[in-house]
């Protein structure tokens, strides 16, 4: 084996290691990726107005809304 893999990672975990080069970024055209998402936070503490809104905005995407294409997209329709 020589130790060849491939992942997927929020290129904020790797800042550094892709301006040191010793990682790099594959563009991929023409394919949707989908990754499931769990969310765990203590029922009986009170949340933020942005995490109330976040925990809307992903119940509406999990009921079948458009998929964001990328954070920003995710963010503009939260009002905090």
């Amino acid at each position: 084996m020589r130790g060849d893999g491939v992942s997927f990672l929020a290129s904020a975990a790797v800042s550094a290691e892709l301006e040191e080069g010793t990682r790099v970024t594959i563009p991929i055209e023409d394919c949707q990726i989908l990754a499931g998402v769990s969310i765990a936070y203590l029922m009986n503490q009170h949340l933020s107005k942005p995490a109330q809104a976040f925990l809307v905005l992903l119940q509406e995407l999990s009921s079948g809304g458009t998929p964001f294409q990328n954070l920003s997209s995710l963010v503009t329709g939260i009002a905090v």
